[in-house]
């Protein structure tokens, strides 16, 4: 047994070292031609991860998107049969029908009607006794006025007029009817609840009038320009209250009012300094 290595295996050992030293040799001359290619590499994995990341996030923002908007929908709906109250439009068609052609163009010829409409009377009070024809008066005001918001809805104008019809005249919360049924047109018209009518609904329960009067400013940011008009109304106090609120509030500043009543006491007595007075007994 040999305990020196021979002269072959010595060789073979040195051949060896030095082959393992050229393949070093040739990995770190080759690291710069490789180091580019997975530099490049790197960055197409991290430019693809962004694409892929950014697809994945736009789809899953519209389906987000999607189930919102039908969410939104039933809200909506749900919204909307809470505040409709009352539906005065078939007291306001039945006037209509028993209009006779002519017998209202006075009104239309008086300077105070073009100026309503061009928004420099906020609030118009037409009043008169029973029988003087208040409520078809009101329903010619209200077509004329519904074809004075149509000519400017397709004019070049920026300026947007909505008209509404609130015409009640039973013994129920005048009030809150009122402001509902107005806010049930608007939310319609501008197909929007807003946060503030959403947690009214939410609460559950008849909504307060400070409330209501709160989403009603709101909802207004959305026109130029809103008519309403309250035909043959019972009004009580907390009705002229909201009246005066309408006209003095700078929050409902884009709001014109037409109401035609009785000769109230309470009218003459505290609400006529905020109101245009049209009489029927010197006009009819």
């Amino acid at each position: 047994m040999d305990l020196l290595p021979s002269e072959q295996n010595q060789k073979e050992v040195h051949n060896e070292s030095k082959r393992q030293r050229i393949q070093l040799t040739l990995e770190t001359l080759a690291w710069p031609l490789k180091g580019k290619e997975a530099r490049k590499l790197l960055e197409d994995i991290v430019r693809h991860k962004g694409t892929i990341t950014l697809a994945l996030a736009t789809d899953t923002a519209h389906g987000i998107r999607n189930i919102q908007k039908i969410l939104t929908e039933s809200q909506q709906k749900e919204v909307y049969k809470w505040l409709n109250d009352v539906d005065p439009s078939s007291i306001h068609h039945r006037a209509c029908q028993n209009h006779e052609p002519g017998t209202c163009d006075w009104m239309l010829r008086l300077p105070e009607w073009p100026k309503f409409l061009d928004g420099k009377i906020r609030l118009l009070w037409i009043h008169g006794i029973p029988g003087a024809g208040k409520p078809i008066l009101a329903s010619q005001l209200i077509r004329s006025t519904e074809e004075h918001c149509k000519r400017l809805g397709s004019s070049d104008s920026k300026s947007v007029s909505i008209y509404y019809c609130c015409y009640f005249g039973n013994n129920q919360h005048e009030t809150s009817s009122f402001l509902k049924w107005v806010l049930l047109r608007l939310c319609r018209q501008a197909q929007l609840v807003p946060d503030l009518l959403w947690k009214l609904f939410q609460h559950g329960g008849q909504p307060s009038t400070k409330g209501l009067l709160s989403v009603l400013g709101a909802v207004l940011e959305r026109f130029e320009l809103v008519f309403i008009i309250i035909g043959e109304s019972k009004p009580r106090d907390e009705l002229f209250i909201v009246i005066g609120n309408l006209n003095t509030d700078h929050r409902f500043a884009k709001v014109r009012l037409l109401a035609t009543s009785h000769e109230y006491l309470k009218i003459d007595g505290g609400m006529l300094d905020v109101f245009t007075e049209i009489s029927l007994r010197y006009t009819y």
